[in-house]
């Protein structure tokens, strides 16, 4: 059964269409890409998911639920996270904080209770600090917690805002080009987690990626945007060898060269 279902999306800006008419699910437990080239399209899926975006036409449902009928700070309580292009972490505090206030979306407190230090207030505290810390040892990197991330290396930072994400257990997981300035080890170790997390905690996963070769090793299907469009969808060995999706990347009709 598909978790998510996308059917008929369109975004314009100005005169200019972003998505034009784009439909794809995504099935419970998949592990599944959404590709093309810049500007195809696809941050704009991702923001429209997540109500960043208000798309012109067309609907989304995750679960049932009709997204387009929440708001965008009531995403992430259905079970959806996302990370982004550019890290959105805090320099000036630990890995630990940063991870934490993903939490916080989740684990609530009254100014009230915070401010009189009631003993429910210190509760939800340590549950947050609790997921935090169970995050960042699945990613790998609890040993960094306390540490500011102002002065971590790049690919250890990719893991805090990942954990960050997982820490409000979603159901599924977007994730925005997440190899972005990642080396070849860095880019392993990613896929081998996100591979992880399908299997041993059944997240589901849609990722935005350029790296074809993560791509084609990494998911399970395949939907590719051009130019606001989809042009193709199936499998890595499909969508490699589709004339559209050729011409997409290369502007001619060649075979598309990756090793899988």
């Amino acid at each position: 059964m598909a978790l998510l279902e996308v059917s008929q999306l369109s975004v314009r800006f100005g005169g200019l269409f972003a998505l034009s008419d784009v439909s794809f699910a995504v099935p419970a437990g998949a592990i599944m890409g959404l590709i093309g080239p810049n500007g195809a399209g696809k941050t704009t899926a991702f923001n429209c998911v997540t109500r960043i975006y208000a798309p012109d036409s067309g609907s989304i449902r995750f679960d049932g639920h009709d997204l387009l009928r929440y708001r965008p700070h009531e995403i992430i309580g259905l079970g959806i996270a996302r990370t982004f292009q550019n890290l959105e972490l805090c320099k000036r505090l630990k890995s630990i904080d940063n991870v934490m206030l993903g939490a916080h979306t989740q684990i609530k407190n009254s100014l009230f209770s915070v401010g009189l230090g009631l003993p429910r207030a210190h509760a939800s505290e340590r549950e947050a600090r609790k997921r935090a810390e169970e995050a960042l040892e699945l990613m790998g990197v609890s040993d960094i917690s306390e540490e500011l991330t102002g002065g971590l290396p790049y690919g250890t930072l990719k893991m805090v805002e990942l954990a960050r994400a997982l820490v409000a257990r979603p159901r599924l997981l977007l994730l925005d080009e997440p190899a972005a300035g990642l080396n070849t080890a860095e880019r392993e170790g990613l896929s081998r987690v996100i591979r992880r997390l399908r299997d041993q905690s059944g997240i589901t996963v849609l990722m935005v990626e350029h790296d074809m070769q993560m791509v084609m090793s990494l998911c399970e299907q395949i939907v590719v945007l051009d130019f606001g469009k989809k042009v193709a969808e199936g499998s890595p060995d499909q969508v490699k060898n589709d004339p559209a999706v050729i011409e997409a990347y290369l502007g001619e009709a060649e075979p598309v060269a990756v090793e899988t």
